[in-house]
């Protein structure tokens, strides 16, 4: 058992949290981290990508890789750093990335934040449509300390049909910090895309 598995297991073992994956992960796709509320959560979907022993990329702000050390630790295990203030061509570089491998699971929070707000990110929409990869709807349940993740969505391209989808399965989960869980919703859905 490699230290990372062992890691995950010994936190799985002690934790008061539940890993409860529905469904087998794919091997390309894009994990959603919903309802982003806490810095736990980020915690937990590395816990469980390392409990199955599955590489996996995930985007953190550039300011947190830059620190030495942590930066070259976040890097190592799979961080892709954002820098917020010019993300130039951040979706189409992750799309060349995720064409380039033959297994690719890029876990992304869509709310963008732990603060509460009215519309998520769309990145992770063109990200999956780009690079043609299934949406797994991971969570972190604050109301039954789970987390885990879903059936595989394949994106129909028909955006406010494949956001029900995505709301349909966050129905009743609740965030680690309840009032900060909100409804997932595009600002393009608003605009009738």
């Amino acid at each position: 058992m490699g230290l990372r598995k062992a890691l995950a297991h010994l936190v799985m073992r002690v934790s008061r949290w539940t890993f409860t994956p529905g469904h087998p992960l794919p091997e390309r796709c894009v994990v959603l981290g919903a309802p982003h509320t806490s810095n736990w959560d980020g915690f937990y979907m590395v816990v469980a990508m390392w409990a199955l022993q599955r590489p996996f990329y995930f985007l953190v702000k550039k300011n947190l890789t830059d620190v030495p050390v942590i930066g070259r630790f976040v890097q190592a295990i799979g961080g892709i750093p954002v820098d917020r203030e010019n993300p130039g061509h951040l979706v189409e570089r992750v799309i060349a990335l995720a064409q380039s491998s033959e297994t690719f699971v890029l876990v992304i929070a869509p709310k963008g934040t732990r603060s509460i707000r009215p519309y998520w990110k769309s990145g992770f929409y063109r990200i999956a449509q780009g690079a043609n990869l299934p949406v797994v709807p991971g969570f972190i349940d604050g109301g039954q300390r789970r987390y885990g993740w879903g059936a595989p969505i394949e994106l129909s391209g028909h955006q406010s049909k494949d956001m029900d989808a995505i709301r349909a399965f966050y129905a009743g989960i609740i965030g680690i910090h309840p009032e900060k869980t909100c409804v997932p919703r595009l600002r393009s859905e608003e605009a009738g895309s």
